[in-house]
């Protein structure tokens, strides 16, 4: 599906069950257990500096605390980044979609076979912007879908590496459980990043691994990208 809105590329996710958290990581991703989603559209990518442009344009977003990414037409096609978990709320609105939960953003990466990364269960700088052993593959944000070999089971890109991206949910523990108050929007409290970025290990790019920060947080490795209900 391609929006009309800003021109993302969005990728289909079935509904059914899938297993979410990881019994072996840190102890805010356990315990493993089984969570069951409607179906949903994601974005194929992170959301771009050249889409988030056109929102502040139409007056409905505010533009990033830094801009010198953001001003540079050399980085149109990166992930906009210093902006805060009320802006990608603000923009995913705009665009007629919303923040992905973090069991959506988590079974688009992982699917449905527990795999570590979207592609499998090893990760080296040819399918990731992360913080690999060479000191960083790239040092900084790269091209929304640079890695290709890196695509999810459902054909989502940079799910790993590139920019932490923020998702709907408040940070609460598992198990994870929508209905508990951790979707709702107009609470209070830290909210959930996913993904890792160019500035982290692997070990902090695994598709369980959960961190969370104040929503008024910015940063230079911080975006997001939206989802959508799947008709009925």
């Amino acid at each position: 599906m391609i929006s009309q809105k800003d021109g993302m590329t969005l990728v289909y996710v079935p509904a059914g069950k899938f297993t979410i958290g990881n019994d072996s990581g840190w102890k805010e991703e356990q315990p493993l257990h089984t969570v069951d989603l409607d179906a949903f559209w994601i974005d194929q990518t992170e959301v771009t500096n050249g889409m988030y442009v056109k929102c502040v344009q139409d007056g409905n977003c505010s533009q990033p605390s830094n801009t010198a990414h953001f001003d540079d037409p050399d980085y149109a096609g990166h992930p906009v980044v210093y902006v805060s978990w009320y802006d990608a709320n603000q923009y995913c609105a705009w665009a007629g979609r919303r923040l992905p939960t973090e069991a959506e953003w988590e079974k688009s990466a992982r699917g449905t076979d527990g795999r570590v990364f979207p592609w499998g269960d090893t990760i080296d700088c040819s399918l990731a912007n992360y913080w690999g052993k060479e000191n960083g593959c790239v040092d900084d944000t790269q091209l929304v879908g640079s890695y290709p070999r890196g695509a999810s089971p459902y054909d989502a890109l940079d799910m790993t590496g590139n920019v932490l991206e923020w998702v709907s949910s408040l940070f609460a523990p598992y198990p994870y459980d929508a209905a508990d108050g951790r979707e709702d929007l107009n609470a209070s409290g830290p909210r959930v990043l996913r993904g890792g970025s160019w500035n982290v290990t692997a070990e902090f790019s695994r598709g369980s691994r959960r961190d969370w920060y104040n929503p008024v947080v910015k940063r230079n490795y911080v975006g997001f990208r939206c989802a959508l209900d799947a008709s009925p």
